[in-house]
């Protein structure tokens, strides 16, 4: 799962968060660097530089199993993120292909005070270039604040369910290029919890160019939070609402 997958389909990993489906050859793996690592419209790096990678284990009748891991900053302190997946998917009639799994978060030093690891299973539906996705969150540490001094705090205990759905168009032209459109609505009551009372939408488009030494991504992306905990979960002088802008860069092997 490269970074550029799972920042589009979480763009989800652009897709879809995982995204792998049936591919032929057995091993794989996949190499990244972004501007900004940006994940269903917020930065996880406090609008700084990521590199990635993963590796995946892919079989011809389906089944699919990888892990992928990013450097990450909450909150001014630097960190790391391992996510572990395995799933099923395959194309069931002419241009139309599904894909369900189950994907694990981890954050091992995302900071010394807090815990935010999550699992989520998830499933989409493809035709074409429209891919309908969608993750129910399974189990969650996360403790959030909202009176802006950050992103997590220890204090407090959110293991409420959340919800994520995302409706995600590729387009592909000329020789080499494509884009990516998808808009994502993230629900439930852990949401709920850190946003004022409100789920939130999210959009990204982006212009991807791909050459034989990779995918290279100009990406724009924006969040629609609640106006007072957006200001309050600032990083810099950014806060979620504001437009996101990366240049990416990926190549798989």
């Amino acid at each position: 799962m490269s970074l550029i997958k799972k920042t589009a389909l979480a763009t989800a990993i652009a897709g879809s968060l995982m995204a792998s489906s049936a591919a032929m050859a057995e091993f794989s793996m996949n190499v990244g660097a972004t501007s900004n690592y940006i994940w269903r419209g917020m930065t996880q790096t406090s609008n700084g530089p990521a590199i990635s990678g993963g590796v995946d284990y892919a079989h011809d009748s389906g089944f699919y199993i990888g892990t992928w891991a990013s450097n990450i900053d909450w909150t001014g302190v630097p960190g790391y993120e391992i996510d572990g997946y395995l799933g099923y998917g395959m194309e069931f009639a002419k241009d139309w292909s599904f894909d369900v799994g189950y994907v694990y978060y981890a954050y091992p030093v995302a900071s010394d005070e807090t815990e935010a690891d999550f699992g989520e299973l998830y499933g989409s539906v493809a035709w074409t270039g429209l891919t309908l996705f969608g993750a129910v969150q399974t189990n969650s540490k996360y403790d959030f604040i909202t009176d802006g001094t950050g992103y997590y705090d220890a204090g407090k205990d959110v293991n409420d369910k959340a919800y994520y759905v995302s409706l995600d168009y590729l387009l592909e032209y000329g020789t080499g290029w494509s884009s990516d459109f998808l808009i994502g609505y993230y629900a439930g009551d852990m949401i709920k919890e850190i946003n004022n009372g409100k789920s939130y939408t999210h959009w990204y488009v982006d212009v991807t160019k791909s050459t034989d030494y990779g995918d290279v991504t100009l990406a724009l992306s924006k969040a629609n939070w609640d106006d007072s905990v957006a200001n309050g979960f600032s990083a810099g002088e950014k806060d979620l609402n504001d437009p996101l802008v990366s240049v990416s860069w990926s190549k798989g092997f």
